[in-house]
């Protein structure tokens, strides 16, 4: 049974009210598409500037997602992290690198 309906019968709605009913069909044989109502809940409508912001964003994102991160120290940084909550200060001198400890560390 299909779900389609006449497109020459008149909506109930139309016959109730009492309102002149509009052709459902054109005269060239097309669906009279002004007839079609907006059935969207109000409550999820959203303006079209947020919908260009949105799309701006997610277009960034997915760009700045598919670049490797290159030349950041990410464990370097999280060793020191831990270094720091782990005695309270920060260091004096070199704590992590074989080759530099001992030399005064500073940070930049």
């Amino acid at each position: 049974m299909s779900t389609m309906t006449d497109p020459t019968r008149q909506s109930p709605s139309r016959e109730r009210t009492g309102d002149s009913p509009q052709p459902t069909m054109l005269p060239d044989g097309r669906a009279n598409v002004s007839l079609l109502e907006d059935q969207f809940p109000e409550r999820f409508k959203a303006p079209r500037d947020l919908a260009i912001l949105t799309t701006v964003l997610g277009l960034l994102f997915f760009s700045f997602n598919r670049l490797a991160i290159r030349l950041t120290d990410v464990w370097g940084h999280l060793a020191y992290g831990s270094w720091i909550a782990e005695h309270g200060a920060l260091p004096k001198t070199e704590p992590l690198m074989v080759l530099s400890q001992g030399m005064p560390w500073v940070d930049v």
